[in-house]
């Protein structure tokens, strides 16, 4: 399992969707989106303990919208991307689409998926 270190200064607020604690950036990115099986309230508790902000549902909810194949608004690379993860997705290939929705991210497109559907955002 890889680790990585998000520092305190960087972190906007933190939310929990279904069973994904998700931890969003300053700037609106995704900073990390794990699976737990710790209640939510009690993720809640230990986060709102050292003073991070709390959200009680994913503040970007609003902005997001379905992708499709023919949808050209977010450029040709981040188009050819999401197609790629959608197969993964179908293909059951949990790892390669966690990496492709992290070269997402880096691109300045946050995704979340219901289902097989892919939903996106801008940052």
């Amino acid at each position: 399992m890889q680790s990585a270190i998000i520092r305190k200064s960087e972190v906007k607020e933190i939310f929990m969707e279904d069973n994904n604690v998700v931890i969003t950036g300053n700037k609106g990115q995704e900073l990390l989106s794990e699976k737990t099986d710790i209640k939510k309230e009690k993720i809640r508790e230990i986060f709102l303990y050292h003073h991070y902000l709390w959200c009680e549902q994913d503040p970007y909810v609003d902005e997001f919208k379905l992708w499709a194949l023919e949808d050209h608004l977010l450029g040709e690379n981040t188009n050819s991307i999401l197609y790629e993860r959608r197969n993964a997705i179908r293909e059951g290939d949990k790892k390669k689409a966690k990496n492709l929705k992290m070269d997402l991210n880096e691109l300045g497109v946050v995704v979340k998926d219901q289902g097989k559907d892919q939903y996106v955002r801008k940052i």
